[in-house]
Protein backbone atom coordinates (compact mmCIF):
# COMPACT_ATOMS: atom_id res chain seq x y z
CA UNK A 1 0.00 0.00 0.00
CA UNK A 2 3.19 2.00 0.23
CA UNK A 3 4.04 2.01 -3.73
CA UNK A 4 3.86 5.91 -4.36
CA UNK A 5 5.70 6.77 -0.77
CA UNK A 6 8.26 4.40 -1.43
CA UNK A 7 8.55 5.93 -4.89
CA UNK A 8 8.60 9.53 -3.92
CA UNK A 9 11.20 8.03 -1.17
CA UNK A 10 13.79 6.70 -3.11
CA UNK A 11 13.40 8.89 -6.65
CA UNK A 12 12.86 7.96 -10.05
CA UNK A 13 9.68 7.42 -12.23
CA UNK A 14 11.15 10.54 -14.74
CA UNK A 15 10.39 9.97 -17.99
CA UNK A 16 13.47 10.58 -19.73
CA UNK A 17 14.22 10.36 -23.48
CA UNK A 18 17.68 9.11 -24.58
CA UNK A 19 20.28 10.21 -27.28
CA UNK A 20 19.67 7.48 -29.92
CA UNK A 21 23.54 7.32 -30.37
CA UNK A 22 24.03 5.00 -27.29
CA UNK A 23 23.96 1.56 -26.79
CA UNK A 24 21.03 0.10 -24.06
CA UNK A 25 20.85 -3.30 -23.16
CA UNK A 26 16.80 -2.86 -23.23
CA UNK A 27 14.74 -1.93 -26.44
CA UNK A 28 11.98 0.24 -26.73
CA UNK A 29 8.56 -1.15 -28.84
CA UNK A 30 5.90 0.74 -30.79
CA UNK A 31 3.73 0.56 -28.09
CA UNK A 32 6.10 2.83 -25.52
CA UNK A 33 7.20 -0.68 -23.88
CA UNK A 34 10.57 -2.59 -22.47
CA UNK A 35 11.93 -5.71 -24.16
CA UNK A 36 15.40 -7.51 -23.95
CA UNK A 37 17.69 -7.39 -26.70
CA UNK A 38 18.96 -10.23 -28.47
CA UNK A 39 22.60 -8.76 -28.62
CA UNK A 40 24.69 -6.37 -26.55
CA UNK A 41 27.63 -4.03 -28.39
CA UNK A 42 30.27 -2.08 -26.85
CA UNK A 43 29.56 1.29 -27.68
CA UNK A 44 31.69 4.48 -27.27
CA UNK A 45 28.32 4.94 -24.36
CA UNK A 46 25.38 4.04 -21.97
CA UNK A 47 21.48 5.05 -22.06
CA UNK A 48 21.09 5.59 -18.85
CA UNK A 49 17.01 6.36 -17.20
CA UNK A 50 15.46 6.18 -14.07
CA UNK A 51 11.69 5.47 -16.01
CA UNK A 52 10.44 2.66 -13.65
CA UNK A 53 10.64 -0.70 -15.90
CA UNK A 54 9.13 -2.78 -12.70
CA UNK A 55 8.78 -3.71 -9.14
CA UNK A 56 8.80 -7.22 -7.29
CA UNK A 57 8.13 -8.99 -4.22
CA UNK A 58 10.97 -11.46 -4.11
CA UNK A 59 10.57 -14.16 -1.12
CA UNK A 60 14.15 -14.91 -0.63
CA UNK A 61 15.79 -13.91 3.12
CA UNK A 62 18.80 -15.30 4.96
CA UNK A 63 17.89 -17.88 7.29
CA UNK A 64 16.24 -17.12 10.44
CA UNK A 65 16.52 -13.49 10.03
CA UNK A 66 14.52 -10.89 7.74
CA UNK A 67 17.05 -9.57 6.00
CA UNK A 68 16.53 -9.88 2.36
CA UNK A 69 18.51 -11.84 -0.29
CA UNK A 70 18.17 -9.68 -3.49
CA UNK A 71 18.78 -12.11 -6.55
CA UNK A 72 19.47 -10.55 -9.95
CA UNK A 73 16.49 -10.90 -12.44
CA UNK A 74 17.57 -12.97 -15.64
CA UNK A 75 16.36 -11.68 -18.84
CA UNK A 76 18.51 -13.99 -21.24
CA UNK A 77 22.61 -15.69 -22.22
CA UNK A 78 25.05 -14.36 -24.31
CA UNK A 79 27.36 -16.81 -25.45
CA UNK A 80 28.45 -15.82 -28.48
CA UNK A 81 30.92 -12.97 -29.54
CA UNK A 82 31.24 -11.55 -32.93
CA UNK A 83 34.51 -10.30 -33.47
CA UNK A 84 33.30 -8.35 -36.35
CA UNK A 85 30.90 -6.33 -34.81
CA UNK A 86 32.21 -6.61 -31.27
CA UNK A 87 28.96 -7.91 -30.26
CA UNK A 88 28.03 -10.08 -27.56
CA UNK A 89 24.81 -12.48 -28.88
CA UNK A 90 22.05 -14.82 -27.54
CA UNK A 91 22.48 -18.20 -29.30
CA UNK A 92 19.82 -20.20 -29.76
CA UNK A 93 21.35 -23.76 -29.86
CA UNK A 94 23.25 -23.17 -26.55
CA UNK A 95 23.80 -26.48 -25.05
CA UNK A 96 22.46 -27.21 -21.36
CA UNK A 97 19.78 -24.23 -21.89
CA UNK A 98 18.20 -23.38 -18.60
CA UNK A 99 16.17 -20.39 -19.62
CA UNK A 100 12.78 -20.51 -18.77
CA UNK A 101 10.85 -17.92 -21.60
CA UNK A 102 7.04 -18.19 -21.61
CA UNK A 103 5.32 -15.36 -22.71
CA UNK A 104 2.81 -13.95 -20.13
CA UNK A 105 0.52 -12.45 -22.33
CA UNK A 106 -0.87 -15.52 -23.71
CA UNK A 107 -1.48 -17.45 -20.42
CA UNK A 108 -4.86 -17.08 -19.14
CA UNK A 109 -5.45 -15.19 -15.42
CA UNK A 110 -4.73 -17.71 -12.94
CA UNK A 111 -3.35 -20.21 -14.97
CA UNK A 112 0.02 -21.98 -15.07
CA UNK A 113 2.55 -23.02 -17.52
CA UNK A 114 5.81 -24.84 -16.10
CA UNK A 115 9.32 -26.13 -17.65
CA UNK A 116 10.35 -28.72 -15.39
CA UNK A 117 13.01 -29.72 -18.13
CA UNK A 118 14.94 -26.36 -17.38
CA UNK A 119 16.10 -27.86 -13.74
CA UNK A 120 17.68 -31.04 -14.98
CA UNK A 121 19.51 -28.48 -17.93
CA UNK A 122 20.95 -26.32 -14.91
CA UNK A 123 24.27 -26.86 -13.10
CA UNK A 124 23.74 -24.91 -10.47
CA UNK A 125 22.09 -27.67 -8.34
CA UNK A 126 23.91 -27.25 -4.88
CA UNK A 127 22.62 -25.88 -1.92
CA UNK A 128 18.97 -25.39 -3.78
CA UNK A 129 15.38 -24.36 -2.49
CA UNK A 130 12.03 -22.92 -4.41
CA UNK A 131 11.85 -19.19 -4.34
CA UNK A 132 8.99 -17.29 -5.48
CA UNK A 133 8.53 -13.60 -6.75
CA UNK A 134 5.92 -11.66 -8.26
CA UNK A 135 6.02 -8.86 -10.85
CA UNK A 136 4.23 -6.18 -11.78
CA UNK A 137 5.06 -4.53 -14.62
CA UNK A 138 4.89 -0.92 -15.49
CA UNK A 139 6.88 -0.32 -18.59
CA UNK A 140 8.03 -4.02 -18.99
CA UNK A 141 6.24 -5.37 -22.69
CA UNK A 142 3.21 -8.05 -21.47
CA UNK A 143 4.97 -10.56 -23.44
CA UNK A 144 8.37 -10.34 -21.50
CA UNK A 145 9.25 -13.08 -18.13
CA UNK A 146 12.05 -12.40 -16.42
CA UNK A 147 12.97 -14.08 -12.88
CA UNK A 148 15.96 -15.06 -11.14
CA UNK A 149 17.49 -18.45 -12.68
CA UNK A 150 16.25 -20.71 -12.71
CA UNK A 151 12.72 -19.87 -13.34
CA UNK A 152 10.56 -23.12 -14.46
CA UNK A 153 6.75 -21.59 -13.40
CA UNK A 154 4.36 -18.69 -14.77
CA UNK A 155 1.04 -17.33 -13.44
CA UNK A 156 -0.43 -14.58 -14.26
CA UNK A 157 -1.89 -13.00 -11.50
CA UNK A 158 -4.30 -9.55 -11.19
CA UNK A 159 -3.58 -6.58 -10.51
CA UNK A 160 -5.11 -4.79 -7.76
CA UNK A 161 -7.83 -1.88 -9.05
CA UNK A 162 -6.59 0.79 -7.28
CA UNK A 163 -2.91 0.41 -9.21
CA UNK A 164 -3.86 -0.40 -12.61
CA UNK A 165 -2.82 2.64 -14.20
CA UNK A 166 0.74 1.86 -12.76
CA UNK A 167 1.02 -1.01 -13.61
CA UNK A 168 -0.42 -3.05 -16.34
CA UNK A 169 0.15 -6.55 -15.63
CA UNK A 170 1.33 -8.80 -13.27
CA UNK A 171 2.56 -11.97 -12.41
CA UNK A 172 4.05 -15.19 -10.06
CA UNK A 173 7.58 -17.14 -11.04
CA UNK A 174 9.20 -19.81 -9.32
CA UNK A 175 12.77 -20.50 -9.26
CA UNK A 176 14.82 -23.48 -8.11
CA UNK A 177 17.86 -20.86 -6.55
CA UNK A 178 21.13 -21.85 -5.41
CA UNK A 179 22.58 -20.30 -2.52
CA UNK A 180 26.08 -20.30 -4.83
CA UNK A 181 24.31 -18.21 -7.68
CA UNK A 182 23.58 -15.03 -6.09
CA UNK A 183 25.50 -12.19 -7.71
CA UNK A 184 24.44 -9.70 -5.19
CA UNK A 185 26.91 -10.81 -2.60
CA UNK A 186 29.88 -11.00 -4.77
CA UNK A 187 30.78 -7.29 -4.75
CA UNK A 188 28.24 -6.24 -1.40
CA UNK A 189 28.91 -7.65 1.85
CA UNK A 190 30.32 -4.43 3.10
CA UNK A 191 31.25 -4.93 6.25
CA UNK A 192 27.99 -6.81 7.23
CA UNK A 193 29.09 -9.58 9.30
CA UNK A 194 26.40 -12.00 8.52
CA UNK A 195 26.72 -11.16 4.51
CA UNK A 196 30.55 -11.73 5.31
CA UNK A 197 29.72 -14.85 6.67
CA UNK A 198 27.26 -16.07 4.01
CA UNK A 199 29.51 -15.01 1.30
CA UNK A 200 32.63 -17.10 3.13
CA UNK A 201 30.70 -19.84 3.52
CA UNK A 202 29.81 -20.03 -0.29
CA UNK A 203 33.43 -19.64 -0.83
CA UNK A 204 34.74 -22.67 1.36
CA UNK A 205 32.29 -24.94 -0.36
CA UNK A 206 33.46 -23.82 -4.29
CA UNK A 207 36.88 -24.62 -3.34
CA UNK A 208 35.96 -27.93 -3.01
CA UNK A 209 35.34 -28.06 -6.36
CA UNK A 210 38.76 -28.15 -8.40
CA UNK A 211 38.04 -29.30 -12.07
CA UNK A 212 35.38 -30.33 -14.50
CA UNK A 213 36.21 -33.63 -15.39
CA UNK A 214 32.82 -34.53 -15.59
CA UNK A 215 30.77 -32.44 -18.00
CA UNK A 216 30.56 -33.47 -21.33
CA UNK A 217 33.36 -32.43 -24.07
CA UNK A 218 30.76 -30.68 -25.74
CA UNK A 219 30.05 -28.56 -23.42
CA UNK A 220 33.26 -27.92 -22.29
CA UNK A 221 34.56 -26.87 -25.98
CA UNK A 222 31.30 -24.43 -26.44
CA UNK A 223 31.79 -22.59 -23.33
CA UNK A 224 34.93 -22.03 -22.83
CA UNK A 225 35.95 -21.34 -26.97
CA UNK A 226 37.52 -18.02 -27.53
CA UNK A 227 38.17 -16.73 -31.07
CA UNK A 228 41.66 -16.87 -32.37
CA UNK A 229 44.14 -14.02 -32.75
CA UNK A 230 46.58 -11.99 -31.37
CA UNK A 231 43.81 -9.90 -28.83
CA UNK A 232 42.65 -12.64 -27.46
CA UNK A 233 46.44 -14.09 -27.52
CA UNK A 234 46.87 -11.06 -24.95
CA UNK A 235 43.39 -11.61 -22.78
CA UNK A 236 45.13 -15.01 -22.31
CA UNK A 237 48.52 -14.28 -20.75
CA UNK A 238 46.51 -12.00 -18.73
CA UNK A 239 44.67 -14.16 -17.42
CA UNK A 240 47.35 -16.46 -16.58
CA UNK A 241 49.52 -12.84 -14.80
CA UNK A 242 46.48 -12.63 -12.72
CA UNK A 243 45.62 -15.96 -11.64
CA UNK A 244 49.55 -17.29 -11.05
CA UNK A 245 49.28 -17.57 -7.17
CA UNK A 246 45.42 -19.26 -7.57
CA UNK A 247 44.90 -22.86 -7.29
CA UNK A 248 41.19 -23.51 -7.38
CA UNK A 249 38.52 -22.22 -9.63
CA UNK A 250 37.16 -19.75 -7.11
CA UNK A 251 40.12 -18.36 -5.92
CA UNK A 252 41.20 -17.60 -9.62
CA UNK A 253 37.41 -16.05 -10.12
CA UNK A 254 37.68 -14.13 -7.05
CA UNK A 255 41.53 -12.93 -8.91
CA UNK A 256 40.22 -11.81 -11.75
CA UNK A 257 37.50 -9.70 -9.85
CA UNK A 258 39.94 -8.49 -7.58
CA UNK A 259 42.21 -7.46 -10.65
CA UNK A 260 39.08 -5.18 -11.18
CA UNK A 261 39.12 -3.55 -8.05
CA UNK A 262 42.64 -3.25 -8.01
CA UNK A 263 44.27 0.24 -7.69
CA UNK A 264 47.55 1.29 -10.02
CA UNK A 265 51.09 2.33 -8.44
CA UNK A 266 49.30 5.84 -7.68
CA UNK A 267 46.73 4.23 -5.11
CA UNK A 268 43.83 5.25 -8.06
CA UNK A 269 42.05 2.48 -8.75
CA UNK A 270 42.72 0.75 -12.28
CA UNK A 271 39.81 0.11 -13.35
CA UNK A 272 36.76 3.04 -13.66
CA UNK A 273 33.00 2.44 -14.28
CA UNK A 274 31.48 5.04 -16.54
CA UNK A 275 28.89 5.19 -18.81
CA UNK A 276 30.76 6.97 -21.43
CA UNK A 277 34.58 4.98 -21.88
CA UNK A 278 35.01 6.43 -25.53
CA UNK A 279 36.18 3.91 -28.49
CA UNK A 280 39.63 3.14 -29.74
CA UNK A 281 41.01 5.98 -32.70
CA UNK A 282 40.82 3.16 -35.29
CA UNK A 283 37.45 1.91 -36.16
CA UNK A 284 38.34 -2.22 -36.51
CA UNK A 285 40.35 -1.98 -32.88
CA UNK A 286 39.61 -4.33 -30.24
CA UNK A 287 37.25 -2.51 -27.63
CA UNK A 288 37.35 -5.23 -25.56
CA UNK A 289 41.25 -4.97 -25.86
CA UNK A 290 41.23 -1.07 -25.23
CA UNK A 291 39.31 -1.70 -22.57
CA UNK A 292 41.32 -3.91 -20.82
CA UNK A 293 45.14 -2.47 -21.43
CA UNK A 294 44.59 1.21 -22.36
CA UNK A 295 41.71 3.32 -21.05
CA UNK A 296 40.40 0.66 -18.40
CA UNK A 297 37.07 2.85 -18.47
CA UNK A 298 33.74 1.07 -19.24
CA UNK A 299 30.26 0.22 -18.24
CA UNK A 300 29.05 -3.14 -17.46
CA UNK A 301 29.01 -4.72 -21.13
CA UNK A 302 32.98 -4.15 -21.33
CA UNK A 303 33.32 -5.95 -17.39
CA UNK A 304 31.30 -8.30 -18.43
CA UNK A 305 32.61 -9.49 -22.09
CA UNK A 306 36.05 -8.72 -20.22
CA UNK A 307 35.38 -11.68 -17.45
CA UNK A 308 33.91 -13.73 -20.40
CA UNK A 309 37.09 -14.16 -21.64
CA UNK A 310 39.45 -14.23 -18.79
CA UNK A 311 38.03 -16.98 -17.63
CA UNK A 312 37.34 -18.87 -20.70
CA UNK A 313 41.08 -18.59 -21.18
CA UNK A 314 41.79 -20.51 -17.94
CA UNK A 315 39.28 -23.19 -19.12
CA UNK A 316 36.12 -22.31 -17.58
CA UNK A 317 33.39 -22.37 -19.22
CA UNK A 318 31.40 -19.10 -18.58
CA UNK A 319 28.82 -17.35 -20.20
CA UNK A 320 27.05 -13.74 -19.60
CA UNK A 321 23.22 -13.37 -18.09
CA UNK A 322 21.63 -9.95 -18.83
CA UNK A 323 18.73 -8.63 -16.80
CA UNK A 324 18.37 -6.22 -14.42
CA UNK A 325 20.23 -6.18 -10.88
CA UNK A 326 18.86 -5.90 -7.89
CA UNK A 327 19.03 -3.71 -4.76
CA UNK A 328 17.67 -3.61 -1.41
CA UNK A 329 15.10 -0.72 -2.18
CA UNK A 330 12.38 -0.43 0.52
CA UNK A 331 13.10 -0.68 4.68
CA UNK A 332 9.83 -0.34 5.09
CA UNK A 333 8.22 -2.99 2.86
CA UNK A 334 11.08 -5.92 2.98
CA UNK A 335 11.26 -7.94 0.08
CA UNK A 336 10.28 -5.34 -2.56
CA UNK A 337 12.11 -4.07 -5.32
CA UNK A 338 12.09 -1.38 -7.58
CA UNK A 339 13.64 -1.73 -11.19
CA UNK A 340 14.59 1.25 -13.16
CA UNK A 341 15.90 1.18 -16.65
CA UNK A 342 19.24 2.15 -15.66
CA UNK A 343 19.26 -1.18 -13.47
CA UNK A 344 19.38 -3.16 -17.04
CA UNK A 345 22.77 -5.30 -16.01
CA UNK A 346 25.12 -7.82 -17.31
CA UNK A 347 27.05 -9.71 -15.49
CA UNK A 348 29.03 -13.37 -15.69
CA UNK A 349 28.15 -16.66 -14.94
CA UNK A 350 30.77 -19.58 -14.66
Amino acid sequence: KDFQAIEKQYGGGKNEMQAPNKESLTKENKDGTVSNKKEMGLSGGRKSSKRLVFIAKLDNYFPNSEIPNPLYFTYDYYTKFDTLTQTLEVDSLMPSNDLFQPDPSKIPLYFTQTDSSVLLKSKGYLDRKVVSTDVYKALLSPKEFLAPATAFFCQPIAVEKEYKQQFKSAYRAKMFVSNLNSAYFVYNPAGNKVLEDFQNARFDLLRKITNWNTEDSAFMLYYTFIPKGDDFDSIRALAREITKNATTPIDKIIAVRNYFLSNDETGQPLFKYTENPGVPGLPSASKLNYFLFQNRKGYCAYYAGATLFLLRALGMPTRVSTGFLTMDRSTKNKGWYWFYEDQAHAWTQV
